[in-house]
């Protein structure tokens, strides 16, 4: 009888144990992680857009702003877009969003170099 308890005891800690690491151990290999990479083109007014990549085995999304900055006349404040957001991209796809900077005329004249980076939010 006593034996039979022990074994009783050894399998409800086991499955105790199995409960616990799953869904530790699911979250590795089930649901997975999305990757989100933004790439941008915006034209000297402004406009353009944003595809946003997932490169991950799972759909997410991602927010942030554009920010433009004149390269060359350091002393010109960078310019923000709006927040952006991706919506829902699905694993291995892509996204399109339009983009405009208000003011990207003023701070990048055709005498001055502007480069533009991604802020994720």
């Amino acid at each position: 009888m006593q034996q039979c308890s022990r074994i009783n005891k050894v399998r409800i800690f086991s499955l105790f144990v199995i409960l616990s690491l799953m869904p530790f151990l699911m979250g590795f290999s089930l649901f997975g992680k999305p990757e989100i990479n933004v790439s941008c083109s915006i034209n000297g007014y402004g406009s353009g857009e944003c595809t946003f990549t997932n490169t991950g085995n799972a759909s997410g999304k991602v927010c942030g702003k554009v920010k433009l900055v004149n390269t060359v006349s350091y002393w010109k404040k960078p310019i923000y877009s709006e927040t952006i957001c991706s919506g829902k991209v699905e694993e291995s796809s892509s996204v399109a969003v339009s983009v405009h900077l208000s003011g990207a005329s003023d701070l990048c004249d055709y005498s001055s170099s502007c480069s533009y980076a991604w802020e994720e939010q």
